[in-house]
Order: C-alpha cells, then sequence, then structure tokens
C-alpha cells in the first residue's frame, strides 16, 4: 500500500472487512505480508492517516485459491 503527500508519521489501518488469516497490515510501513491460510475472495478497506488527521480510504479485494493437490505416485 502507497502514499503520496501527508505529512509523517503516516498510519495505516484496516476499517472495513478482514484480511485472510494468515496476511497481515503493517500499520507504520503499510506492508502487506504473511501466507494466507484460507481460499476465498477477501475484501477489505484500508484507511491511511497522517500526523495532522488527514485520511484517504483504498478498497482492495484478494483473491485466494486453494492449493492444487499433488498425487503420490
Amino acid at each position: 500500500v502507497r502514499t503520496r503527500g501527508g505529512v509523517s508519521p503516516i498510519r495505516w489501518k484496516v476499517t472495513s472487512g478482514r484480511f485472510p488469516v494468515g496476511l497481515r497490515l503493517d500499520t507504520k510501513t503499510g506492508s502487506i505480508s504473511g501466507v494466507p491460510r484460507k481460499a476465498g475472495l477477501f475484501t477489505i478497506t484500508v484507511t491511511v492517516t497522517d500526523r495532522l488527521g488527514a485520511t484517504a480510504e483504498q478498497n482492495y479485494s484478494f483473491v485466494i485459491k486453494a492449493k492444487p493437490k499433488v498425487k503420490a505416485k
């Protein structure tokens, strides 16, 4: 997640929806990291707030596909 402008420090927060289990948002950097554990469609809203209280929000959708099954020979 990237921002343009604003006065440091800038904070990110998920304000609607939920990340897939296993993913997380670093509230200081806006980085998304982790390994999702469940397939599905996940929609979130991220709100960014700067030191002066200015805010912006963005919606994101994640499509997580199921891990392929491997047959043993």
